[in-house]
């Protein structure tokens, strides 16, 4: 079955000062593709998904102090997907320690005031604020409390009063995984070893 290519790396290389991570990538990422990145510690895989979720600017060398700590040195990134194409949220990075409620974009407020608040309580301050897709996952978040309640211990994690900045981290990954895949604008979901705090 064709699936449309969402991704084209071209010859890409990444580099880290003055160390190339990687050199000379050619890869494709289609529609509906599950693909693994596989490689011993410090190879260059975080920093990969790092540059997929970059914005364009972000993938230049630049010197200042607020620069991303890699540059892509050679090669393109095109397609839909890719940075200066893409709408907002439709690509997301999950990062292994460092979770951003940045998949609620319009909850107008900073990621500290979010952290304050119950998964809940987060979905309906954005859908207060006019986003549908905040709508319906109110909805998946109310069935999908309710069915995982006994079945995954999902009660356990008191997500109904728990703020998420207070949550586990097992628990935290399970509550914005199950955000991110439900939205549906999001068509390109990065995992950065999403599976460190779930206990599997």
């Amino acid at each position: 079955r064709w699936m449309p290519r969402l991704l084209l790396l071209s010859n890409l290389s990444l580099s880290v000062g003055s160390s190339v991570l990687l050199e000379d990538v050619t890869v494709s990422l289609s529609d509906g593709q599950r693909v693994g990145v596989v490689g011993p510690n410090g190879c260059g895989k975080s920093t990969l998904l790092r540059a997929l979720a970059a914005d364009q600017a972000e993938l230049e060398p630049d010197t200042s102090s607020d620069a991303p700590y890699f540059h892509m040195s050679a090669g393109e990134i095109s397609g839909p997907l890719s940075p200066g194409r893409r709408s907002a949220g439709s690509v997301l990075l999950v990062e292994q320690d460092a979770l951003r409620w940045r998949l609620l974009p319009q909850a107008g407020c900073s990621e500290a005031e979010l952290r304050e608040m119950s998964v809940a309580e987060a979905l309906e301050l954005e859908a207060a604020a006019g986003n549908e897709e905040a709508l319906e996952d109110m909805e998946m978040w109310r069935r999908l409390t309710v069915a995982a309640k006994d079945a995954l211990g999902w009660g356990t994690a008191g997500y109904e009063t728990t703020p998420l900045g207070a949550l586990s981290p097992g628990c935290a990954v399970r509550a914005y995984l199950a955000v991110a895949l439900h939205r549906s604008s999001v068509q390109l979901l990065l995992l950065d070893e999403p599976t460190n705090h779930l206990d599997l």
